[in-house]
């Protein structure tokens, strides 16, 4: 049995999984099998994974038999049988030194959970941010769970892995009925239940943030806000479970109370929003940005949930859309 399994989703890939599939190739830690899960793909990347499975036995392509990227990581993680598990994206990049480091760090702290630094580089511009919230060894877990609520630290599928056994026993899986932030409960369930979290400085691995290509809607971005939000009641569900310290356990439920409160609000201005526009009610629209609803969203921390989008496509097209229904709204009551 191999001592590492990576599991990849991928969906329409062709343009960077041999590059993906390369880094493993490369690794000076061999030990390893790499589980690939096509995500519906229609482009050449099924082709590429197949000549890489056909000349090395330690790759493996799989269907995923549901949608959607949780889903396909539960899925290529029931396929596992390493020690260590490890999720990757099928874009994302590692130096020869990146199962190594990791592996090395699970063996001399005993760990559960090992985390890195992060490395995030933009795609157009080549830009690289690197983060190193903690110092080497093992960390407080209820620390590193809170900086994780607070937006402190930032997780990717390059800067964490985790004990096999522990993803096993504990029955910790991916949300499967969401669009987006499918990951967060299953990074903090995992950090909540191990026994022992180890962060590494090193930075062997790369998470590559693509830009928005300005197709983005107000439909979209609502979908988000009730991705986010059905994240954090799962979260809210599991805490007992895997805290087993009442007070830190109602700590992390009022820490979450007030991101879904900060996250709420914004989800249902954009949801009227969306509803007014679609149906033209410019009435609506306007006395929606005049109510004291829409004042406390843009005025408030939330606003900022909003904000994160101005420089979208769908922002801008909002702001000439508010433009005009105001003018016509203007222009009804005036003539």
């Amino acid at each position: 049995m191999p001592a590492v399994s990576i599991v990849i989703p991928m969906h329409n890939a062709e343009k960077s999984i041999a590059r993906t599939l390369s880094c493993f190739q490369n690794q000076s830690f061999a030990d390893f099998e790499v589980i690939v899960c096509n995500d519906r793909s229609n482009d050449l990347s099924v082709e590429i994974v197949r000549s890489f499975c056909a000349s090395d036995e330690r790759f493996a392509l799989y269907d995923s038999l549901l949608a959607g990227a949780g889903a396909a990581r539960n899925f290529g993680l029931a396929k596992t049988h390493g020690k260590y598990i490890f999720f990757f994206d099928a874009d994302d990049i590692a130096d020869a030194e990146f199962l190594a480091a990791f592996v090395q760090a699970f063996e001399k702290y005993d760990a559960d959970v090992v985390i890195s630094s992060s490395k995030e580089q933009e795609e157009q511009s080549r830009a690289v941010k690197h983060a190193k919230p903690f110092s080497e060894g093992v960390t407080c877990k209820t620390i590193v769970a809170q900086a994780l609520l607070l937006s402190q630290m930032a997780l990717f599928a390059t800067t964490v892995a985790f004990r096999r056994s522990l993803l096993v026993d504990e029955e910790i899986r991916f949300m499967e009925d969401v669009s987006s932030f499918e990951d967060l409960p299953f990074w903090l369930e995992s950090i909540l239940s191990a026994k022992r979290v180890a962060f590494i400085l090193g930075s062997h691995a790369t998470y590559i943030k693509h830009p928005d290509q300005s197709t983005r809607s107000l439909t979209v971005v609502a979908e988000e806000f009730e991705s986010e939000i059905k994240a954090i009641q799962s979260m809210q569900k599991r805490i007992d479970h895997c805290c087993s310290n009442k007070k830190i356990a109602e700590s992390l439920r009022d820490q979450l109370d007030l991101i879904l409160t900060n996250v709420g609000e914004p989800h249902a201005f954009v949801k009227q929003l969306e509803y007014l526009l679609r149906t033209a009610d410019f009435d609506g629209y306007a006395a929606l940005l005049n109510s004291s609803f829409g004042a406390h969203v843009l005025a408030s921390g939330a606003s900022r949930e909003l904000l994160k989008y101005r420089h979208e496509s769908w922002f801008k097209i909002l702001l000439l859309k508010h433009c005009r229904c105001v003018f016509e709204w203007y222009y009804k009551r005036h003539k």
